[in-house]
């Protein structure tokens, strides 16, 4: 496959992702190409050495090699000509969420509208309680499963 643009390449990428299930990020840009992965990619070192957990929340990386790898082909002149997909890896050693609402709170399926987000602010500098916040934009939604914000996206603005 050819795009004209990494950004291109990336919505593309991210809207396949969203239906098969999985998240992604982009990331090892280098002048002649890019790495898009799953979210579960690499391990975290546990950074316990002795004793126990104080809280039970681990991470969610499994090593999943799941991505594609992108190549930049640049004109004589060099700009950018095009991107191309250069390699494709499609197994993942997870289990693939089930639909494609489920993935609708991976940060790579969150953009916000800046006047939304202005508007937000705003019921917040009023001292509007989170939930009355979450209500309200259910109501206008349609539903709380239609909402692009999290209660935590909230309390995190």
């Amino acid at each position: 496959m050819q795009f004209n643009s990494i950004d291109a390449a990336h919505t593309f990428y991210k809207d396949y992702a969203e239906v098969a299930g999985f998240g992604i990020k982009k990331y090892r840009e280098k002048r002649s190409g890019k790495w898009m992965n799953c979210v579960r990619e690499g391990r975290c070192k546990p950074k316990l050495k002795k004793g126990k957990r104080v809280r039970k929340k681990t991470s969610k990386r499994t090593g999943c090699k799941a991505g594609i790898k992108l190549r930049k082909v640049f004109s004589e002149d060099g700009t950018l000509q095009c991107v191309v997909v250069d390699h494709v890896n499609h197994t993942h050693n997870h289990k693939l969420l089930p639909s494609p609402c489920a993935t609708k709170n991976f940060h790579c399926n969150k953009e916000n509208d800046p006047t939304y987000m202005e508007y937000i602010g705003g019921l917040q500098a009023s001292r509007v309680h989170t939930h009355t916040i979450l209500d309200h934009m259910a109501d206008i939604h349609g539903g709380a499963e239609h909402v692009p914000l999290t209660q935590k996206d909230l309390e995190n603005m």
